[in-house]
């Protein structure tokens, strides 16, 4: 967990500890595994009491003409990664004539979702909305000025039940941002990211190949990020104090969860993982152009 979380590639890590690539990777998929069960076991100890953001950290797996986009949900203060999800996105931007020859060529063979970007959000609305459950306070979500934000977050099925505690905020997306902004964490959470993720680094030989490979390494990391890496690292007030526990997870619980995830297995049969934690777990999000089907082993549906 911890060379996967400070920006080595899996390569460097076989190296370093002279096995393969395939095997460091299915150490990973395994952990993930795990964390997926932990993480929202720990999350449930939380009675919300600060305000949320959410953005979307864009980046690719096997080629810059398969961009995605990974929504993440994290608190305003305590910089906590909540939830994350992934979609699916057509590549953007100026192209030149052998580039969109070569798109078209490629997109024949993908099937996008339609709405990908509004039905990926919503998801994240869903927890928004089963964290604001849990709060006995109004609560407010920070988002910049995509319009499918807005629309999805005034449509969702809850809105009207929970329309006088909750509030949607909007920053422009081009606002200058220190840590006392309201939409720090945003960029907090994505410069974390792709500066501990040797995979989402710009311009880098090491970018992902494998839609759930990659999606499993980053549930790793957030959970290191969340549970063990200090809030401040600076700063001594803070030394030994992990994002979890400044958003109000216990340090108790913590500890206890650190001993037995690496001994105790989770089976899926028996325990409630729903939405994208399930079709990451059953490996169901389709890397572009991958012919078979993602390998699973049998006790992963135990």
């Amino acid at each position: 967990m911890k060379y996967s979380s400070e920006s080595m590639s899996l390569s460097s890590i076989s190296r370093m500890l002279n096995t393969s690539v395939e095997s460091i990777s299915n150490r990973i998929t395994r952990l993930s595994r795990q964390i997926t069960y932990y993480h929202n076991y720990l999350k449930s100890e939380i009675n919300l009491k600060e305000a949320l953001t959410s953005d979307g950290f864009e980046s690719f797996v096997k080629s810059q003409y398969f961009p995605n986009n990974i929504h993440l949900l994290g608190g305003k203060e305590s910089q906590y990664l909540y939830f994350f999800n992934y979609v699916l996105l057509k590549r953007k931007g100026r192209k030149t004539k052998y580039q969109e020859e070569r798109l078209r060529k490629l997109y024949k063979k993908v099937n996008f979702e339609k709405g990908a970007l509004s039905n990926s959000f919503s998801e994240v609305i869903d927890e928004f909305f089963e964290l604001a459950g849990t709060s006995d306070i109004n609560i407010s979500l920070y988002t910049d000025m995509k319009p499918e934000y807005k629309s999805v977050f005034r449509n969702h099925k809850l809105y009207s039940e929970y329309k006088d505690r909750i509030s949607h905020k909007i920053i422009h997306s081009k606002q200058h941002r220190i840590v006392s902004d309201d939409t720090f964490t945003n960029d907090y959470l994505d410069r974390e990211l792709r500066k501990d993720q040797a995979n989402h680094r710009r311009e880098t030989k090491c970018f992902s190949r494998n839609v759930c490979s990659c999606l499993d390494r980053i549930n790793v990391y957030f959970f290191y990020h969340n549970y063990i890496k200090d809030y401040r690292v600076k700063n001594s007030i803070y030394r030994g104090i992990s994002h979890a526990e400044v958003a109000g997870v216990p340090k108790g619980k913590i500890r206890k969860v650190l001993k037995e995830m690496f001994y105790k297995m989770i089976f899926l049969s028996l325990e409630n993982i729903k939405s994208f934690g399930k079709r990451l777990w059953e490996k169901k999000i389709i890397t572009p152009l991958k012919k078979r089907n993602e390998y699973i082993p049998h006790y992963a549906f135990m």
